[in-house]
């Protein structure tokens, strides 16, 4: 215990002196802002989803995002599931299919569900977006999906 609460004493005495040793505008302007890679959400399938399809959220149950939905949208399941078992849903940037009606002008623009794995610029009246579009490349829209 002794050994750890020295040890303990050091770090911190270390890391104060490496501080001091700084600018205090290199201070000011340095950050290092936690952040996760992605949001992750364990839900209840209402239906069968299957591996990188857009999913939403209502009630608690998952379903596959598609044109004309009102769910909130979630993320993207990361393993299939039956209809009652667990989905495991990721949130992040995530490459979709061109509907075909998307450009790098859209850039920063609302994305649709136009299948479970399809991104558009138009939706049913009432659908919910998906995300915003970040880019555009001949085969991939990539949007940032989720909360």
């Amino acid at each position: 215990m002794k050994q750890t609460s020295t040890l303990f004493r050091a770090i911190i005495a270390a890391g104060t002196l490496l501080c001091l040793g700084r600018a205090p505008e290199a201070q000011a302007a340095e950050r290092d802002t936690p952040r996760t890679p992605w949001t992750e959400a364990v839900l209840t399938a209402a239906e069968t989803i299957r591996a990188g399809e857009v999913v939403g959220q209502t009630g608690g149950l998952a379903y596959r995002y598609v044109d004309g939905s009102t769910n909130l949208v979630v993320g993207v399941a990361h393993n299939s599931a039956a209809s009652n078992t667990p989905v495991r849903v990721r949130a992040g940037l995530y490459g979709l299919d061109n509907a075909g009606d998307i450009t790098a002008a859209h850039t920063a623009a609302m994305a649709y569900a136009g299948t479970n794995n399809t991104a558009r610029t138009a939706a049913a009246s009432g659908s919910s977006p998906i995300g915003r579009i970040v880019a555009v490349y001949p085969r991939y829209v990539w949007v940032r999906i989720g909360p």
